[in-house]
């Protein structure tokens, strides 16, 4: 996805549209544009997939033409706007999910080797050719389907499938992106990515014009350009986000997250965080971790370490004691911390198992490998086993649900 020549965008102050309403976190967004779109600012991350049509998404008022198939990740310090080609209908699909979140998968190993390449705040997207394109509507429709579901277990899938999603768009953006200099972005985009990047310092006006051989009145005038806001607005918000990013952790005390993002006092913090988000700290945390809210419940960090390796490895041969010996807990640690979330009839093996079945299930549907090779695929020992567990949750074997999909298919 390469960049064209910047353009300004802005005739009005960005909105934020999508993450102002708790109901659209974790969903398929379908979003349609027949011209051009409001111009957005939001508080969270959007990954966004283009099924249908081409045209140009602008960010930070840097036009990059996009065409079915593009696939890109918008984070809070992306002012961005949607523009529809010449006789073109953009057919967009939206994931919306909390900004830790993202940074809680960027911290998992999947991404390490990507991390030191990779620049968070810069705009990552991807041009896919017709095999990722595909896998990712796959990943979208099932996503969908277990939106839909609302199960104990739908939540992780849910969460598995963010993360694939995440890791194409990253590593495909490094593979295909070109390197450019920084001066063929406009000042305002570079002063926008500078701030969100350097929150936390002790940053001035007057030390951030002197950096880019300006002074106050233009910086002010090149934020407004991009964003409608001045200095301190940006700066404050940046801070709230960078804080936002830490404040699901239940051990972090509001002094250290005050601190860690850039504040002077907790009253500072406090005060700008009612600006933002309308309401105290804790009372934001509370409607995050809301049955049903935005945040899929991954805070615990015992938790998080287990769920992450289940993420990464249920399709390879491992179970509990390979698990357990990884992660240098106890069997008996791991399932209790798992009981404590799911209920008692939850188990390491048990959410493995589910995993995988369902992974199957959607291999059934999209491919024509045959059972044995899907079993292995899934993580499975035998196929006689994944015939038997898979009969066991679905009421099929899975060469009858195969069938069964596929006379339905025929019948459309």
């Amino acid at each position: 996805m390469n960049r064209t020549n910047a353009v300004s965008m802005l005739t009005a102050k960005p909105v934020k549209y999508f993450s102002a309403d708790f109901t659209m976190y974790n969903q398929c967004i379908p979003y349609q544009v027949a011209d051009s779109s409001p111009v957005f600012w939001e508080d969270d991350c959007l990954i966004a997939y283009l099924r249908k049509g081409s045209g140009t998404v602008c960010v930070n008022t840097v036009p990059y033409p996009v065409e079915a198939g593009s696939l890109f990740i918008l984070h809070a310090n992306h002012v961005f706007q949607f523009l529809a080609g010449e006789d073109q209908l953009l057919e967009l699909e939206l994931l919306l999910f909390p900004y830790p979140e993202m940074m809680y998968l960027l911290d998992q190993a999947s991404f390490n080797s990507m991390a030191a390449d990779a620049d968070l705040f810069s705009f990552a997207g991807v041009a896919l050719d017709s095999r990722e394109s595909q896998k990712a509507g796959r990943l979208l429709d099932t996503y969908r389907e277990e939106a839909d579901r609302r199960d104990r277990y739908s939540y992780m899938i849910r969460y598995s499938i963010l993360a694939q999603l995440s890791q194409i768009c990253f590593l495909g953006s490094l593979r295909q992106k070109r390197i450019k200099a920084a001066e063929e972005e406009p000042l305002c985009a570079r002063l926008l990515t500078f701030i969100y990047r350097n929150c936390v310092q002790d940053l001035t006006p007057k030390d951030v014009a002197a950096g880019f051989g300006a002074g106050v009145p233009q910086l002010n005038r090149e934020l407004r350009q991009v964003c409608g806001h001045s200095f301190w607005h940006v700066l404050n918000r940046a801070r709230i986000n960078c804080a936002y990013g830490g404040m699901l952790q239940s051990n972090v005390s509001l002094r250290t997250l005050s601190y860690l993002a850039g504040f002077s006092s907790e009253t500072a913090y406090y005060r700008a965080f009612k600006t933002f988000k309308g309401c105290s700290p804790d009372e934001f945390k509370e409607k995050m971790k809301a049955p049903g809210g935005p945040v899929l419940k991954h805070a615990d960090s015992k938790f998080s370490e287990i769920m992450a390796y289940l993420f990464e490895n249920f399709t390879k041969p491992i179970d509990s004691k390979t698990g357990a010996k990884a992660l240098f807990l106890s069997e008996d640690s791991i399932n209790r911390t798992l009981c404590a979330r799911y209920g008692l009839k939850t188990s390491f093996s048990r959410i493995m198992t589910t995993l995988r079945l369902r992974y199957a299930r959607g291999l059934l549907g999209v491919s024509l490998l045959p059972v044995c090779d899907i079993a292995v695929n899934s993580g499975f020992k035998n196929v006689h086993t994944f015939i038997r567990l898979f009969k066991k949750e679905y009421g099929l074997t899975p060469g009858q649900y195969r069938a069964q999909l596929m006379s339905g298919a025929d019948s459309q």
